[in-house]
């Protein structure tokens, strides 16, 4: 074999080493992710999804990935846990201002990602 053809396939010969270990480390990269995103917990509906500025200890979470959590969240105030059955939770609303707020769910793996379903409408009542 000439000098440059063993140069040439010695190239080659890297060059497809380092294809391999990219791919190898995409596909693992890709299944550690893929873990990681569906440990995430998940809020789908809350119920009732409105509820006085004073708070309420009535609201009911429905979701997936809930296991181990260690918070709940109306906007930024934490609320209070009651029960957690995996995929519903039991919680409290804390006190809050007029307006719309994100419910979220803290667990050891993350929280869950903001939604159009997790929304909690404080409603201020009046006086009469």
């Amino acid at each position: 074999m000439k000098t440059k053809q063993k140069i040439n396939s010695l190239a080659l010969g890297r060059l497809t080493l380092a294809a391999s270990i990219l791919i190898l480390f995409l596909i693992l990269f890709s299944t550690m992710a893929s873990a990681y995103i569906t440990k995430l917990p998940i809020v789908t509906r809350v119920s009732p999804n409105r509820g006085s500025t004073a708070g309420s200890d009535g609201i009911t979470i429905y979701g997936s990935g809930f296991k181990g959590a260690t918070d709940v969240y109306f906007g930024s105030i934490p609320g209070g846990i009651f029960s957690n059955e995996g995929r519903k939770m039991q919680v409290g609303a804390p006190p809050g201002k007029a307006g719309v707020v994100d419910v979220t769910v803290t667990t050891p793996w993350g929280r869950s990602m903001i939604s159009p379903n997790d929304k909690y409408t404080y409603i201020r009542h009046r006086h009469r």
